[in-house]
């Protein structure tokens, strides 16, 4: 009875000892947390396991604890891996996240091998393989954080833009993130956007994180102008992601323009230097022989007229009572005789056949200003 009676948790300070290291475990991964923030998720995580992996100590039968000071060290070291990984990781870099995981759990893993599974009640047992397990799991299929990625991750994703013909889309804005399988979208941010080129590709996104369980989203529109009735949002996904360069495809359907035809007007290539003028006349029949404007007079007029500076406006969109006409196209070009602007001044002035186009559809003319050929 007297025996009974005098047993307090001082007079066995082993039966607390586990309880003591566990909270002592979590003010520190508390503090680490509140302190070490360079990347949130990182400390999270590591919390996590400091928390369950520290719990252990309350699970070890009575009895085994001396024996397990070598196996008791292992576990605390792989602890304070966890909680250093942040600094080591994200602000000093010396290695990358998934290094610094495996690490971690190589340290756990033996510390359960050379003893602490063997002393740990069934229960706990259980406890230290779910651990275990989760940690091969999330080294294998879990996203690094950002920042913590090695340094030849790198990939990109390129972008080519399409209409319902299969022909490209110049001048379309695109946009390309990365977002987690599981996630809708991304916001579209025209400033963020990539404008596509003659072939309908925009420039590639670089990107230098980890690409698993995330996929490459990526949008694209078009605006209306004197050139097209404008494409509404069009959108592509991209996953699984593959190392290095990335390609997506994203078909645009135009508004419908049953009433309306464009002509596109195109340039093989032009100048380097900003000093040049180019302005085009949409005619009806051939106006070999006609000055620049037309000749009121016998009224024979340009359907309209634009200039290659006008940026939006300088197509044509061309009604439905004159689109199915033999259309040809004038242009005047005045400025340097090459591409680097180094030589005497151009005049010229050329004619190019078209001919008729269908309403509701759209026709590109390239246009190759011949720059080292004779003045007119």
């Amino acid at each position: 009875m007297s025996m009974r009676g005098n047993t307090s948790p001082s007079q066995n300070p082993m039966q607390n000892d586990g309880a003591v290291q566990f909270l002592g475990l979590v003010a520190v991964v508390g503090f680490v947390v509140a302190l070490f923030a360079a990347s949130i998720p990182a400390a999270i995580i590591a919390a996590v396991y400091v928390a369950l992996a520290g719990s252990l100590v309350l699970g070890i039968r009575e009895g085994h604890r001396p024996r397990l000071r070598p196996a008791m060290f292992l576990l605390i070291a792989s602890g304070a891996m966890a909680i250093l990984s942040p600094i080591v990781v994200f602000d000093f870099r010396w290695v990358d996240f998934t290094a610094a995981e495996i690490i971690v759990a190589a340290i756990y893993a033996a510390s359960l091998a050379i003893g602490l599974f063997a002393a740990l009640k069934t229960l706990w047992r259980y406890l230290a393989t779910a651990i275990a397990v989760a940690l091969a799991l999330f080294i294998v299929f879990a996203p690094v954080p950002k920042g913590g990625e090695p340094d030849d991750e790198g990939w990109s994703v390129k972008a080519t833009i399409h209409d319902s013909d299969d022909q490209p889309v110049s001048g379309a804005l695109v946009q390309c993130g990365v977002v987690f399988l599981w996630e809708g979208g991304i916001a579209f941010d025209a400033t963020g956007a990539h404008a596509t080129d003659s072939s309908g590709e925009a420039e590639p996104w670089d990107f230098h994180e980890d690409r698993r369980m995330k996929a490459a989203f990526c949008s694209a529109v078009k605006a209306s102008d004197s050139g097209n009735a404008g494409f509404p949002t069009g959108t592509a996904v991209l996953a699984p992601i593959q190392r290095g360069e990335n390609e997506v495809e994203i078909a645009l359907s135009e508004n419908a323009h049953s009433d309306t035809a464009y002509l596109v007007v195109q340039l093989a290539s032009v100048p380097r230097v900003g000093w040049f003028t180019l302005q085009y006349e949409l005619w009806r029949d051939s106006p070999e022989g006609l000055p620049a404007g037309g000749d009121v007079a016998s009224g024979r007029t340009p359907i309209a007229t634009t200039d290659y500076s006008d940026v939006g406006k300088k197509d044509f969109s061309i009604p439905a009572s004159e689109s199915n006409g033999d259309l040809y196209l004038r242009y005047y070009y005045e400025g340097p005789s090459s591409d680097t602007g180094i030589g005497p001044p151009k005049d010229i002035s050329r004619i190019v056949h078209v001919g008729p186009i269908e309403a509701g559809k759209r026709q590109t003319v390239l246009l190759d200003i011949p720059w080292s050929g004779p003045s007119d």
